[in-house]
C-alpha cells in the first residue's frame, strides 16, 4: 500500500495568508511585508514535492482552474464594490491617459510576448520572449509603485478610495507572482514540463485581462 506523505506547503501559505489578511486590515504594511518570505518558502516546497513526488497533469489543470474561478469571483466582487460607491472621488487615482495606460501597453505587450513563448517554447530563441515577458511585468510593477508614490488621493478619504487602492494593489501582487513565476521558468527551463509553461502562460493573460477591467472601472469610467 503506498504510504502518501502529508506536505507541509500548505500550513506555510496558511499561515502566510493569514498574516497579510490581518496586515491589510490593520493598514500595517510591516506586518504585509511580511508575507513574501512565506511566499517564497512555499514556492520553494511545492518544487522540492514535485521533484520528490511528481503528480499528473490533470491535477495541475483541475488546480489552476479552480484558482482562476476564485480569482475571477474574488476581483468581481472588488470592483463591484468601487463601482458601487463613487462618493467624494471626484479626483481619480490617477490620469488615465497616465500611467494607468502605461501599464496597459507594458502587460499588453507581455501577453503578445508570453504568447508567442508558448508557441516556440521548444526552440532556442523561445526564452527571449520569455525574458521580455519578464522585463515588461518588471516594468509594470516599477510604473506601478511610481503611480502610488506620486498619488494624491488617500484611501482614507473615501469607501470608493479605499476600494480602489486595495484592487490596484491586489491586482499588483498577482503581477509580483506572475513575474517570480515566469522567472523560476526561466531558470529552471520547460522543455520538460510543458504544463509548468502552460499554466504559467494561463495565469499571465488572466492577469493581463484584470488589468483591463481595473484600468477600465477604476481609472477611466
Amino acid at each position: 500500500m503506498k504510504k502518501n506523505n502529508v506536505s507541509w506547503s500548505a500550513l506555510v501559505a496558511a499561515i502566510g495568508s493569514f498574516i497579510g489578511l490581518v496586515g491589510i486590515f490593520l493598514w500595517a504594511l510591516v506586518v504585509v511585508a511580511m508575507v513574501p518570505p512565506f511566499m517564497f518558502v512555499w514556492l520553494g516546497a511545492c518544487a522540492v514535492c514535485e521533484i520528490l513526488e511528481p503528480i499528473g497533469l490533470e491535477r495541475y489543470s483541475v488546480a489552476f482552474w479552480l484558482l482562476i474561478v476564485t480569482e475571477v469571483v474574488l476581483f468581481v466582487c472588488l470592483l463591484g464594490s468601487v463601482s458601487w460607491n463613487n462618493e467624494g472621488s471626484e479626483v481619480p487615482l490617477s490620469d488615465c491617459l497616465g500611467w494607468p495606460l502605461l501599464g496597459c501597453v507594458l502587460l499588453l505587450s507581455s501577453s503578445l510576448t508570453a504568447t508567442a513563448y508558448h508557441h516556440c517554447y521548444s526552440f532556442w530563441y523561445s526564452k527571449g520572449y520569455l525574458f521580455l515577458s519578464i522585463v515588461l511585468g518588471i516594468g509594470f510593477l516599477c510604473v506601478q509603485i511610481v503611480e502610488f508614490y506620486t498619488c494624491e488621493c488617500d484611501h482614507l478619504q473615501s469607501w470608493h478610495y479605499s476600494a480602489a487602492f486595495f484592487v490596484v494593489g491586489l491586482h499588483f501582487l498577482h503581477v509580483l507572482a506572475g513575474v517570480v513565476a515566469m522567472i523560476l521558468l526561466l531558470k529552471t527551463g520547460s522543455s520538460k514540463h510543458r504544463h509548468y509553461t502552460s499554466i504559467v502562460v494561463w495565469y499571465w493573460h488572466f492577469v493581463d485581462y484584470v488589468w483591463l477591467w481595473v484600468y477600465l472601472l477604476v481609472y477611466f469610467v
